[in-house]
């Protein structure tokens, strides 16, 4: 009998082990799994912006947003080795006329590529690159038709044959193909205007697809 109640707890043991174990398979806390293809981002909810780099003063944090300001607006950078992947932010075009981002650059800003938006009565987007020290810019340019205001989420997408997208709130607004070789180390960004926002950026060594 002894024998037999040391099996019956075993197996009533092992029954009750399987149970939780299939329950904590099925559970809403399950820690997700990392994106391995995201190189860097910055969301500035911790109130500050640790790991960019400025000359003068010209940006703040507020409420987990990057702004330009308070008193001047000047180019601020970041350390960054993506040449080919997928840059994702949000800007704010509420009183913005301009922005310039330098996706990736090398150390003298002599190779490199990126995008610049300009709003008057439309806003326009462009691709721009450098080459030994040539910008061009725009390599390619597209008129929106509308002029852009509050809250927009770009993607812009470059692949290792230089094929670049950039999409504007899911929908791809231009293309261009470039042959810039570039021994990636900065993330540049400059803006002509105070109060301007920046927020959500993602750096991904991948192409990934993206949806509307």
């Amino acid at each position: 009998m002894a024998r037999k109640h040391l099996v019956l707890t075993i197996l009533l043991l092992v029954i009750s082990l399987s149970f939780n174990s299939g329950c904590g398979s099925g559970s809403a806390n399950v820690t997700p799994t990392p994106d391995p293809s995201i190189v860097w981002a910055d969301d500035f909810e911790d109130g500050d912006y640790e790991g960019w780099e400025e000359d003068d003063p010209g940006w703040y944090v507020k409420e987990g947003v990057l702004t330009s300001g308070p008193d001047s607006a000047n180019p601020i950078i970041h350390e960054s080795n993506v040449a080919a992947g997928t840059w994702s932010f949000d800007l704010n075009f509420d009183n913005a006329s301009y922005y310039s981002i330098c996706l990736s650059c090398d150390q003298d800003f002599r190779n490199g590529f990126g995008i610049n938006t300009v709003t008057m009565d439309n806003t326009l987007v462009a691709l721009n690159t450098i080459t030994d020290g040539t910008f061009r810019s725009p390599a390619a340019e597209a008129d929106l038709g509308k002029k852009l205001t509050g809250w927009n989420h770009f993607d812009i997408t470059r692949d290792a044959s230089g094929n670049s997208k950039i999409y504007l709130d899911g929908e791809l607004v231009l293309e261009y193909k470039d042959d810039v070789t570039i021994s990636p180390q900065l993330f540049f960004l400059d803006v002509e205007d105070l109060g301007l926002a920046f927020d959500n950026l993602v750096v991904r060594d991948q192409v990934i697809a993206i949806q509307p």
